[in-house]
């Protein structure tokens, strides 16, 4: 696969432009059993925030009395709806765990065929739901972390099932919780739990699909994604950046994805975000890059660091 990804040929470029969904956020065909999951999920977390100050009123009127199991089973029912779609989102990144090394796998065979005859289609299904399940992935984190409220409501859950448990056991598992908290509990909790138990493999792949994707973005050779396909090459610079902090973050070398012996260019990751990525999108994908990874503070050079400093 490193030689694969060395250099973007003619043949990956056109596979991975060809590959590259459309309207990923408003239709999850991309990828037939979880496309759909993500982009309601993606929604869910988009509108919480209009309900945060609703689940503030909730928890602040429990508090006057929290041994009080009038004031916390009313708190609970209205925080109900929300945690249920917390436990949702959990179970979704777990099934995701498992799902991701077989997309990786059907990627990198995808890649390594031989060029199709003129005419015939690429099987290009894997490597479509590969793309848009980072970019729909990244997309959930970035505004999970502009939501300070989602894990607070489920904090105060956690809490009151200490006094209450059987109020709490109204609605959410209490065997199951534990877990989800964790899991919510995360700056950017769907990266994080992918990251997770990862194989060296896979660890590898992500790093190189992370520097071909990087490649194919600031790439100016023949049948590259146009420069005013702007949809194309955002999702293609958010696949990018989930990819490098799923590299970093599940690496065993230290320094990560900020190392020259790493099989991407933190560098070139951050000069494709800052030369193509649209605004606000620019500041979220740096934000990720920057606080998301696991080898930033110590590890970024200078150079990047500075990119860094003067786009974010």
């Amino acid at each position: 696969m490193g030689g694969l990804f060395s250099r973007v040929s003619s043949h990956v470029l056109n596979q991975i432009v060809q590959a590259v969904p459309e309207n990923v956020e408003e239709d999850g065909s991309f990828e037939k059993e979880y496309g759909d999951k993500l982009i309601e999920v993606l929604e869910e977390v988009q509108a919480y925030k209009a309900h945060e100050e609703e689940h503030q009123i909730a928890i602040r009127n429990a508090m006057i009395s929290e041994s009080d199991p009038e004031r916390m089973a009313s708190a609970l029912e209205s925080l109900k709806p929300a945690v249920q779609k917390i436990m949702k989102w959990y179970d979704v990144s777990e099934v995701l765990s498992i799902q991701l090394p077989g997309l990786l796998e059907c990627t990198e065979e995808t890649l390594r065929k031989v060029p199709v005859s003129q005419g015939e289609n690429d099987d290009s299904t894997a490597l479509s739901a590969l793309i848009g399940t980072l970019y729909l992935i990244i997309r959930i984190d970035t505004f999970k972390l502009s939501t300070p409220g989602i894990q607070n409501d489920f904090s105060f859950v956690r809490r009151a099932a200490s006094r209450h448990a059987t109020l709490v056991a109204n609605i959410v598992d209490l065997n199951s919780a534990s877990a989800a908290s964790m899991f919510i509990a995360q700056s950017s909790p769907f990266l994080a739990r992918l990251s997770m138990n990862l194989s060296p493999e896979n660890v590898k792949r992500l790093g190189l699909f992370s520097s071909v994707l990087a490649n194919v973005i600031l790439t100016n050779q023949r049948g590259a994604i146009p420069s005013d396909d702007v949809k194309k090459i955002q999702v293609c610079l958010g696949a990018m950046t989930a990819s490098f902090i799923l590299y970093d973050r599940g690496s065993s070398t230290s320094g990560g994805g900020f190392i020259s012996s790493s099989p991407v260019s933190a560098k070139r990751v951050v000069l494709a975000i800052t030369k193509k990525a649209t605004i606000p999108y620019r500041q979220h994908l740096l934000g990720a890059f920057r606080y998301t990874t696991v080898n930033y503070a110590e590890y970024a050079s200078s150079a990047v660091q500075s990119l860094v400093d003067n786009y974010a």
